[in-house]
């Protein structure tokens, strides 16, 4: 189990969740990003796992700043954020967990849930450094952040590096299959490594246990994926 702790960033505090692997040295450390609704059963989970398969994890509050308004027009709460904040609230959770005994500061990645698979993706086009990523259905990949002022993460695509592997459902409406080869297409012509998965049957929000969107099959195989995914590239 982890536990909850403060770290800073652009001047102010931000909660995390954080779960080291007990007598770890030389592990790699993944921040794990949460969905538009906030904090969730989901993405305290997947921190407590990681830690359990032997990957230091934490998990930032991406609203400590204050629970966003959504744009006017309607969209995802992440519409009335800043991409650099976003970026800037990952680097400050990985930067806390790497400097954590046991953990080597090098190997860094990120994951994350709808909303965080879309911070995810977003902080992949921006932080060299990461050495994988794991999107579980990001959602509005392709919606500019700040009210249309902002960057979209998909304008991202071309300065992603780091190996990336991208779970989604075939009934998912954000992203959509379309949606989906559309990232397909610009990763591969950046060059980067990556897998698209699209699971039949199954719509957003999958890896989510007691919702109705859960689907055990996927949600089991996501899993399984991701930590080869991460035993493979971080």
């Amino acid at each position: 189990m982890g536990e909850w702790i403060t770290t800073t960033v652009d001047g102010g505090e931000m909660r995390c969740y954080v779960a080291i692997p007990d007598g770890s040295s030389g592990v790699g450390a993944m921040a794990v990003m949460h969905g538009g609704p906030g904090w969730d059963a989901t993405t305290e989970e997947a921190v407590d796992n990681l830690s359990a398969h032997g990957v230091a994890a934490i998990g930032p509050d991406l609203f400590h700043r204050g629970l966003p308004d959504r744009p006017e027009g309607g969209g995802p709460r992440s519409g009335s954020m800043k991409a650099l904040e976003f970026v800037a609230d990952v680097n400050a959770a990985l930067a806390y967990v790497a400097r954590q005994p046991g953990v080597t500061s090098d190997r860094i990645g990120v994951m994350g849930f709808c909303m965080g698979g879309q911070v995810s993706y977003l902080t992949a086009g921006h932080n060299p450094d990461l050495k994988a990523a794991v999107c579980f259905y990001p959602g509005f990949v392709f919606n500019r952040l700040a009210s249309g002022e902002d960057q979209a993460p998909f304008d991202t695509s071309a300065n992603i590096k780091c190996p990336t592997l991208i779970m989604t459902g075939e009934d998912d409406g954000n992203p959509s299959p379309e949606m989906a080869d559309r990232m397909d297409a610009a990763l591969t012509e950046a060059g980067t490594v990556h897998e698209m998965v699209l699971y039949p049957g199954t719509a957003h929000a999958f890896m989510s246990k007691g919702g109705d969107s859960y689907r055990e099959h996927a949600a089991t195989d996501g899993w399984k994926r991701a930590l080869e995914w991460i035993d493979r590239y971080l």
